[in-house]
């Protein structure tokens, strides 16, 4: 049954957007405006102080001793190559190729983050020789989760997005391989130490623009066909974002690619676009970079923030651009002026897959990261902390609108909307008895549809008496309401959906956390919003609440939040957090992460703290049912039922 009109699907992307155009537009607005460098320097502080509160703790710890090995040496014509494996974070071993030149001596060092794909595709072999070949000394890695050596349990959208749950950001791993290739970099008796360069496409140009703000060691770097406009590629354009791209709360301070290479500043900075990029518009480069020479500017720099645009390119690491990347670590790392060897595609030689590899050990991934920071956790929370980790505004209902139906038996099936503003609606089906006061109210929250659970006879017909003459016991009047992406306002699909890493609700779920939310916590407001409204009309008596499936998570928290419902049933729920990072993937992805779960609370641990609780089927985040270990998280007193059918069990709520 349909309630609202046909632009539903829109609602809940458009009122995301709308919170977060509104304030990454004021910040944008204030540090353009900015004029002077004082006054650059005092926002730049804070803006970085975000910009790192992003990264676990464990990013900031550096090694007492650099732990590598070398793996394979071979040689070439024009350079060579050795294999290396360096710990970078414990366990994880970076798998590093280090071409070398021909001849003996000591040169500068360039770090080159791999893209989304493997250090062994010629887009990456190709750029290392040409700077090889013009004096230097440059280091290739693999990114984990893609096409390289770190596959399993680093899928990083689906393993990604869990670094958020965890509080351990996956950017955390892309960033810190780079910096411990220059820690390896710093043993080497051929590298000038403490001068490094940076260059890498796409992922690797992000990670090139993280890490050179980071370590004060990159003297200069050059990033490629990395950078757009995040309110024109991810929010108008709706396109899905990687993961580890944005950190938490970074778009609410709008820390976008443009804020990133204004933190550089004044460093030396080459930023690289292909004229015929097929993923990134290269004009939006070209715009961002107005505003960022204006910040050199500050520093009287700005020949220092410079632009390459290679008119017969796309989205790759040609070698126009690193002959033009040469020139540029020529001048600033070799202080000369001299633009280095030219190169054809003649020129280059292969080299065999198997010669790059360097067999790292995969015990240690995304995912074995983010169920270890689950481990051993002791947490302490109140009522007040969780509201205030959940409401940053509260919502309220404004208006409610109603059409009844014609009498069916003794009830009447009410189409309602619950209006919080002209976008922000939530439409709901209503079961009402006919001339009888009923004063009990069901509020249901389902995963799929406001309506599938009454059909034929379904639990929520049951209970509010549908087919009966007479009110019967402990007969309630049903409220079923779709909560944003559920039901009429489930995102609607879009053109990047054909992509297979691209879906609607994974961009508004990233969207969320970067803004420092989350949809749990969105859907949290509005069945807080609703409770509110319902208690204060004053018509029932008793509320009860009950979710299923990906609603039950909002239910639970905010039966928690508002501590007044008379009965709290779940169905199908996830048994905590923690299971979450366990099955990847799973149908609770990605709307169900909350950040940094292990150290604010865990699912049970609220159910614990809910008087007359009921779980039915609750389950690990595979979706199958581990009765052993679920008696464990649960106290005794809370109710839990294990049932094939749902039905015969909850018409009794």
């Amino acid at each position: 049954m349909h309630v609202l009109d046909t632009a539903s699907h829109h609602y809940f992307k458009n009122n995301v957007k709308k919170q977060i155009y509104k304030v990454f537009y004021e910040e944008i607005e204030k540090r353009r405006n900015i004029e002077e460098l004082d006054e650059w320097l005092q926002y730049k502080e804070k803006i970085m102080s975000v910009f790192k509160n992003a990264f676990p703790d464990e990013f900031f710890v550096k090694p007492e001793k650099l732990n590598y090995k070398k793996v394979s040496f071979f040689e070439f014509d024009t350079f060579n190559i050795e294999n290396v494996l360096i710990e970078s974070i414990t366990g994880w071993f970076v798998n590093a190729t280090v071409y070398l030149p021909k001849e003996k001596g000591k040169y500068h060092g360039i770090v080159c983050p791999t893209g989304h794909s493997s250090k062994t595709f010629d887009n990456y072999t190709r750029s290392n020789q040409v700077l090889a070949r013009n004096g230097y000394i440059s280091i290739s890695f693999d990114p984990p989760g893609m096409k390289g050596e770190h596959q399993e349990g680093n899928d990083h959208f689906t393993d990604g997005v869990l670094g958020f749950l965890s509080g351990f950001w996956t950017n955390t791993f892309f960033i810190l391989d780079a910096i411990r290739c220059i820690d390896y970099l710093e043993t080497r008796d051929d590298v000038i130490k403490g001068e490094y360069g940076m260059t890498g496409i796409s992922g690797g140009g992000t990670s090139t623009i993280y890490a050179s703000v980071l370590d004060e060691r990159i003297k200069a770097c050059a990033p490629v066909c990395c950078v757009s406009n995040a309110l024109h590629h991810i929010l108008e354009e709706n396109y899905t974002s990687c993961p580890e791209t944005a950190g938490f709360e970074y778009h609410k301070y709008a820390l976008d690619s443009e804020m990133l290479l204004n933190l550089l500043a004044p460093k030396p900075l080459l930023l690289v676009g292909g004229e015929k990029d097929e993923v990134l518009d290269y004009k939006l480069a070209v715009k961002s970079m107005e505003y960022v020479k204006k910040t050199y500017s500050l520093y009287e720099k700005q020949e220092n923030a410079q632009y390459f645009m290679d008119s017969l390119s796309g989205h790759e690491y040609s070698l126009d651009m690193i002959c033009e990347v040469t020139a540029f670590f020529n001048r600033y790392l070799k202080k000369q002026e001299k633009r280095g060897l030219s190169f054809m595609l003649s020129d280059m030689e292969s080299i065999e897959r198997e010669k790059l590899l360097c067999h790292p050990v995969e015990s240690t991934s995304f995912r074995s990261k983010n169920q270890e920071m689950f481990t051993g956790k002791k947490r302490i929370f109140t009522k007040d902390d969780v509201k205030n980790w959940i409401f940053r505004e509260p919502l309220q209902i404004r208006k409610v609108t109603e059409e009844a139906s014609a009498p069916k038996w003794a009830h009447t099936i009410n189409k309602r909307i619950y209006e919080i503003n002209e976008t922000h609606k939530l439409p709901a089906i209503a079961l009402k008895r006919i001339n009888e006061k009923i004063e009990d109210v069901l509020l249901f929250f389902t995963d799929d549809n406001k309506w599938t659970h009454y059909l034929n006879e379904g639990f929520l017909s049951k209970a509010g008496g549908y087919l009966n003459r007479q009110p019967v016991k402990n007969e309630k009047q049903v409220i079923s309401v779709d909560l944003s992406g559920f039901g009429e306002l489930e995102l609607e699909g879009d053109g990047y959906d054909l992509s297979g890493w691209c879906t609607q609700l994974r961009n508004i779920s990233y969207e969320l956390l970067y803004s420092g939310s989350s949809v749990i916590e969105f859907r949290v407001r509005e069945i807080m919003a609703l409770l509110e409204y319902i208690e204060k009309t004053g018509e029932f008596q008793n509320i009860y609440m009950a979710g299923k499936g990906n609603a039950s998570i909002p239910v639970l928290i905010a039966s928690y939040i508002y501590g007044k419902c008379k009965q709290t049933t779940l169905i199908d729920m996830p048994v905590s957090f923690e299971t979450l990072t366990h099955f990847v993937p799973n149908r609770y992805l990605p709307d169900c992460v909350m950040y940094d779960a292990p150290n604010r609370f865990e699912l049970y641990e609220l159910a614990n703290n809910i008087d007359n609780i009921r779980l039915i089927n609750p389950r690990n985040g595979d979706f199958t049912i581990n009765t052993e270990s679920i008696n464990k998280l649960f106290r005794s007193s809370t109710l839990i039922e294990y049932i094939k059918e749902c039905a015969s069990s909850v018409r009794r709520i």
